[in-house]
Order: structure tokens, then C-alpha cells, then sequence
């Protein structure tokens, strides 16, 4: 038995069907080229959003602040939820109910500094 002649390989290339290749992350280059600038202006104008409004709260919160400390409350809240009136002296009121030495007291109480 003779072996059977192998057929030669075809030499002529098949033309190409497909398009000849593009760069394959083109279409990746130019999805970033258009979304990340808009990406970056819509972080941008949030952050100033944001840095507006908290610098808006921050002068609202100030403001409540002062006027608070300019007109405090006559009565507090307990943690038990009783409320409890501010008792609010002058320094001539707390020397007469005695929660306050004398003002001449004061330098009599004092011992003279030893010689």
C-alpha cells in the first residue's frame, strides 16, 4: 500500500470579510474624553452647593446662638422633665440673703501679712 499524497496546503489567502481593526479602546477613550469632564463639573458645582449651604447654616446656627445668650430662657428643663425657674440676683440681692460676704467683711476677714 502507497500512502496517499497529503494535498498541499493552499497558499492564496481568503480575502478578509471583517474591517480592517480599529484601536480596541477607542470607543473606552472617547466615553471618558465626554463623561468625565461632566463628571467633574457636576462634583464641582455640588461641592460649592454644599460649602454655600453649610456656611448658611452655620451663620443661621451663630445666630440663634447669640440671640439666646442676649435673651436667655427664665426657666430650664430637669432631666426629668420638670421645669425649674432661673433665679437671677444682683450682687446687693445675694449680699442681703447672705450668699455673699459684705464688702467690708471682706477686708476684716482678711489677716494683716506678718511682719
Amino acid at each position: 500500500m502507497a500512502p496517499e499524497p497529503q494535498p498541499e496546503p493552499e497558499t492564496e489567502t481568503e480575502p478578509e470579510t471583517r474591517s480592517p481593526r480599529r484601536r480596541p479602546r477607542l470607543g473606552i477613550i472617547v466615553r471618558a474624553l465626554i463623561y468625565l469632564p461632566l463628571l467633574a463639573f457636576f462634583g464641582w458645582q455640588a461641592t460649592r452647593n454644599f460649602v454655600a449651604q453649610r456656611a448658611a447654616a452655620d451663620d443661621a446656627f451663630r445666630a440663634s446662638v447669640a440671640q439666646w445668650l442676649q435673651h436667655p430662657p427664665r426657666t430650664i428643663m430637669m432631666p426629668n422633665g420638670e421645669e425649674m425657674p432661673v433665679l437671677e440676683l444682683t450682687e446687693q440681692e445675694a449680699i442681703e440673703m447672705g450668699l455673699l460676704p459684705e464688702p467690708g467683711d471682706a477686708e476684716q476677714a482678711q489677716p494683716s501679712p506678718p511682719q
